[in-house]
């Protein structure tokens, strides 16, 4: 009687089974980390449109000052990129950092938040802004 070799190409079932399980894992780390990713990229564009925000109120009351045209605390609304933003503006005055016949320095915060949320403060800048009044 002729003796038959066995086949043995191919896989077997438990090489598959721990082969998807191994492909399995990797994957459901794969998307937790582009999820993590997604989130991240989201928060920095957010945190961008806040600060572009803040940057161009700086440059209003600096064109303010240049003009000597009377600054106060404000509160406003503003579109920036897909998000709205709630962007508050205080003036600190500080009699201590006036001197006679020149300009009296401010301190001057701007505030930009989501307005969404109340996640809290995106970007806060405070700054000292020579003022005449």
């Amino acid at each position: 009687m002729p003796v038959r070799k066995v086949d043995s190409s191919g896989f077997t079932l438990l090489e598959v089974i721990v082969a998807l399980f191994i492909f399995g894992c990797i994957s459901a780390a794969l998307l937790k980390a582009l999820s993590a990713a997604d989130r991240i990229q989201g928060r920095a564009s957010l945190v961008t449109n806040a600060s572009m925000l803040a940057e161009n109120e700086i440059e209003s009351i600096r064109s303010k000052a240049f003009f000597f045209e009377a600054l106060e605390d404000c509160t406003y609304t503003a579109a920036a990129g897909s998000g709205i933003f709630q962007v508050d503006r205080r003036v600190i005055p500080h009699d201590n950092f006036s001197i006679e016949d020149k300009p009296e320095i401010m301190e001057i915060e701007v505030t930009v938040k989501e307005n969404s949320q109340s996640s809290g403060t995106l970007v806060r800048y405070r700054f000292l802004q020579g003022y005449q009044q």
